[in-house]
């Protein structure tokens, strides 16, 4: 049996990471899957295009991606039988150091999959954004398993990643954590990057800054987090870990309840680990 025409092209999206209205030729936006479907009327003939049934598949593409398969929206809602597929549209992931391939604005997602939360372009390519997980790793996380771990005492934005590795590659007389908040985000690997840390006392204040709707511009980069805003779905009202030591046993952390840093958290205590990551 052959395709029927009962209306013009459909289209259904199916959402990865974002979703838009795909229209005609032109691409989608990168990272999302899109479902390509046309209404058919037999349930065992191969998917290709009928005389007279260009341009679908001539812009579309004969290939064996096509499948047909029964579908709710087709015939107007009252269902049919469809030919079918999906497309990925996907930017490369941006390897650690390398250049963004895109401009992102704050709120944006990532190539890593997570929420952008501070831009500035006057940094190095590779340096410009930064990336937070879409969420927090636990909230009974110790800092490092060793508690005289305390090589990591950087605190300004775009230090965290070399913290973290300090962290983790402490030579006597400290001890490398081998669990803890800074080890389990180095650990975190969604998006199939691997480059995430623990972010400095900075990098939190910028990353609080974001989940409390304040302003996380360049200028304003060096204005304290504070109780003003409402906090954001996904984010929690308590306490972060920071990978900037303090002393020798304390660590700086930061409440997203009120904003307020502090720099006496002992690093055997429990704190909440959000990952994050610079592209």
């Amino acid at each position: 049996m052959s395709f029927r025409v009962t209306s013009a092209l459909t289209f259904a999206a199916v959402v990865v990471v974002s979703a838009g209205v795909l229209a005609g030729g032109g691409a989608a936006h990168a990272d999302q899957v899109w479902y390509q479907g046309y209404e058919r009327t037999s349930s065992t003939e191969v998917c290709t295009a009928q005389p007279g049934e260009t341009p679908w598949q001539a812009s579309w593409g004969p290939d064996a991606s096509w499948h047909p398969s029964w579908e709710m929206w087709a015939n107007g809602g009252r269902g049919g039988w469809t030919c079918g597929r999906a497309i990925t549209w996907a930017r490369d992931p941006v390897a650690a150091g390398a250049a963004a391939s895109t401009s992102y604005t704050i709120g944006d997602i990532g190539p890593g999959g997570g929420i952008v939360f501070y831009k500035d372009l006057t940094q190095p390519a590779g340096k410009q954004y930064m990336e937070a997980a879409s969420a927090d790793l636990g909230s009974t996380m110790a800092w490092c398993s060793d508690t005289t771990n305390s090589v990591s005492t950087a605190t300004a934005i775009g230090t965290g990643a070399a913290n973290t590795t300090s962290m983790l590659t402490s030579a006597a007389p400290f001890v490398a954590c081998t669990s803890g908040a800074g080890f389990s985000a180095r650990a975190y690997t969604v998006g199939g990057l691997n480059d995430w840390f623990l972010p400095s006392k900075d990098e939190l204040n910028q990353l609080c800054k974001y989940a409390r709707g304040q302003s996380t511009a360049v200028a304003d980069q060096a204005t304290e987090c504070d109780a003003t805003g409402t906090l954001k779905a996904g984010f929690s009202a308590d306490f972060y870990w920071s990978s900037s030591n303090v002393w020798t046993t304390t660590v700086w952390f930061r409440t997203f309840d009120t904003g307020l840093s502090f720099g006496n958290a002992e690093k055997s205590t429990s704190r909440f680990v959000r990952p994050v990551r610079a592209f």
